[in-house]
């Protein structure tokens, strides 16, 4: 090992008692962490953990909110309510890419005016995935391939498809 690489056990005690993590220490003497953790572990010694207050670590990127019971586990950087919001805007944009990916519109009638009124209808109900209804969380890849067998029907074309009252006209091909 070459000297540049040595280190005291007092002059490292001295930086732990300092209360310095590993990447300090590693910046105050410029070593690298690798090394910091080599001679800690050699020396049989430990850095202490760090206590922070939870108010001081969170703060949300977006509203800066900073009441650490708005916040969910570990997740820091957004506080529950804009998370939430992210999530249900990553949903709505998925559902929109899967609506777009099924030709957009109603394949008993046509309609196309709400998104909202267009349900996605699977053709072959035993390859339906169990967990469909949570695709938000999916990615596009699993989500295309789970369109494969599927049709987009309004809500009216839906209903009244399962209610037994109609066919659905030729069914579509797979993508």
């Amino acid at each position: 090992m070459s000297y540049e690489q040595f280190m005291e056990k007092e002059e490292l005690s001295h930086l732990i008692d300092d209360g310095l993590s590993t990447r300090e220490i590693s910046e105050k003497t410029g070593k690298s962490q690798t090394t910091i953790r080599y001679w800690l572990k050699k020396f049989d010694l430990k850095t202490q953990k760090k206590k922070f207050n939870k108010s001081e670590r969170r703060k949300c990127c977006h509203c800066k909110d900073d009441n650490p019971d708005n916040f969910y586990g570990h997740k820091q950087g957004l506080c529950k309510t804009c998370h939430n919001k992210y999530q249900i805007k990553k949903g709505k944009e998925k559902r929109e890419l899967a609506i777009k990916r099924l030709g957009g519109k109603c394949i008993y009638c046509g309609w196309d005016d709400f998104s909202c009124s267009l349900d996605i209808h699977h053709l072959d109900p035993d390859k339906k995935d169990a967990n469909f209804g949570s695709m938000r969380g999916w990615s596009m890849e699993r989500i295309y391939k789970e369109l494969e067998g599927c049709v987009l029907l309004c809500k009216n074309h839906h209903s009244a498809y399962h209610a037994g009252l109609i066919d659905l006209p030729v069914q579509k091909e797979n993508n």
